[in-house]
């Protein structure tokens, strides 16, 4: 375990979704700490130490172990949990679009399967307009886009569980 796990008596987050949350949502555009917040420093906050540097190097330590996962779904965990803008966002969902096993047999279409893809992550794409975007029936392009979700949804599952063992190992998770 490293020093950042072992300071603390207790982990840091109750589960693998708070940790990847925290470390992809974490902003490193927050306020210094006031005088008043520091005075109050006993009373107030978790304790954790989970702010200004502190909460960006908790960030980076949460990020970094997803480098002992394989790729899949180190992808899938970062377009599960990285904002849309996110460049890290954007690199996943053009990594999963190109892998084979997330596409149905014959979908050689890449537009689709970046469309179909980014939307299982949460962008506003309609099923309509990759039909017209790509030269396909609406129904042949819902029925991708339901292949592609169940195979996402596995390799989520698969990944998460992978996360939370490793978490788990390092003390970071309960």
């Amino acid at each position: 375990m490293t020093a950042i796990a072992h300071q603390y008596e207790e982990p840091l987050f109750r589960s693998a979704h708070d940790a990847l949350k925290f470390a992809f949502l974490f902003s490193s555009q927050q306020y210094p700490v006031t005088a008043m917040a520091k005075l109050m420093k006993g009373i107030v906050g978790s304790g954790k130490g989970l702010v200004g540097l502190d909460g960006a190097a908790q960030a980076g330590f949460i990020c970094g172990m997803l480098t002992e996962l394989q790729a899949q779904h180190r992808a899938v965990l970062t377009a599960k949990y990285a904002r849309r803008e996110d460049k890290r966002f954007i690199a996943a969902v053009n990594l999963l679009s190109m892998d084979p096993t997330i596409a149905p047999s014959g979908l050689s279409n890449r537009i689709e399967r970046q469309a179909l893809v980014g939307r299982h992550f949460g962008e506003k794409v309609s099923i309509v307009d990759v039909a017209e975007l790509t030269g396909q029936h609406r129904n042949t392009v819902n029925k991708h886009h339901f292949v592609i979700r169940d195979r996402l949804l596995a390799l989520e599952e698969a990944a998460y569980g992978a996360i939370t063992d490793v978490f788990a190992c390092r003390g970071v998770i309960e």
